[in-house]
């Protein structure tokens, strides 16, 4: 299966190590509008490098590609990979626009080609546990908490960008709003605050972002959905958790990076498992499968599962700059 990159920083290298335990995948082909982090990729993997993606896809019969560029230039590479009939693993979130997400949503749609969000809590297995001690009720409160250190943060460069990045609410916070919706549902609306200067973006030079948002959505099932982000250094490793509450049901989701444990009390029984498999392996392992033959149907998070996300983390960016509920259509 010879696949092909559309960015080679952090979370490229990161699913490169990933495709290192799947003999059948080569990494035939990696573009970075960075002559040397191409070169970089290229050379670990053996495979050639672009700076241009339309000069790799042209030149490269691809298996699928990974689109991990910054979410304010996915459409390109992403719409241009569905016209070639390319399946694509597209790194979340799924744009950092409405209109990029509807333009992503509405490409794949016509095109039939296999998409991949990289949401990879979706993954977990834990979660049709979760499901089912849930019995079909509606929860009435899950709280999410993700503090600790943000790597793009480190690195700088694009993610301290507010505009291209969306800061923490998108880097972090995105993933525990597609957690918690893959859980209760739709979201109708959100409110949300900010603050800045507090935890790691006090430190002299940090970028001009916040470093603390809280987050309540309100979820068509009648519950509420928590969402507590800190960028801190000084929270390290990372605590990320999701509680959730319904009824006679009060369950944890701990250690969601990297052990992934599943405990609480659920109608009066003790509920202990840990998760099987890293969803950072599990997820490209999913899609792999799915662009082998297991279809749409194999992918844990499609493009329009995403842009529902996107739509609430796009309301919650709202609520913050805005100080008032905002309704959530799609979410």
């Amino acid at each position: 299966m010879r696949l092909g990159f559309v960015g080679a920083g952090a979370i490229a290298r990161r699913h490169v190590e990933v495709l290192a335990g799947h003999p059948d995948a080569i990494v035939a082909a990696v573009c970075d509008a960075q002559v040397d982090v191409a070169a970089a990729m290229a050379a670990a993997t053996g495979a050639t490098a672009y700076t241009d993606w339309e000069a790799m896809f042209d030149a490269e019969p691809l298996d699928g590609v990974f689109v991990c560029t910054p979410p304010a230039v996915h459409v390109g590479p992403a719409q241009a990979a569905f016209d070639r009939g390319v399946p694509v693993y597209l790194e979340k979130p799924l744009a950092r626009s409405l209109d990029d997400g509807e333009a992503i949503v509405a490409a794949w749609r016509a095109s039939g080609v296999l998409c991949a969000v990289g949401y990879q809590w979706r993954s977990v297995d834990l979660l049709d546990r979760l499901r089912a001690e849930l019995g079909g009720a509606s929860p009435g409160l899950l709280v999410s908490r993700s503090l600790g250190p943000t790597e793009r943060g480190r690195a700088g460069q694009w993610f301290g960008d507010a505009r291209e990045s969306g800061g923490i609410l998108f880097e972090l916070g995105s993933h525990d709003i597609d957690l918690q919706r893959a859980i209760a549902g739709r979201v109708t609306a959100v409110q949300a605050a900010s603050a800045a200067g507090l935890l790691a973006t006090a430190a002299e030079g940090a970028p001009a972002l916040d470093d603390a948002v809280a987050i309540v959505m309100h979820f068509a099932g009648g519950g509420l959905g928590v969402v507590a982000l800190g960028w801190t250094e000084a929270q390290d490793p990372g605590v990320y958790s999701l509680d959730v509450m319904a009824g006679d049901v009060a369950l944890r989701l701990d250690d969601l990076d990297p052990g992934f444990r599943l405990h609480g009390r659920a109608r009066g029984v003790e509920v202990d498992a840990t998760a099987a498999d890293d969803p950072r392996h599990s997820s490209i392992a999913r899609f792999l499968d799915a662009v082998a033959g297991g279809g749409q149907a194999a992918v844990p998070c499609a493009p329009e599962d995403a842009l529902g996300t996107l739509r609430v983390a796009l309301a919650a960016e709202r609520a913050v700059a805005t100080d008032v509920t905002v309704d959530v259509s799609g979410g």
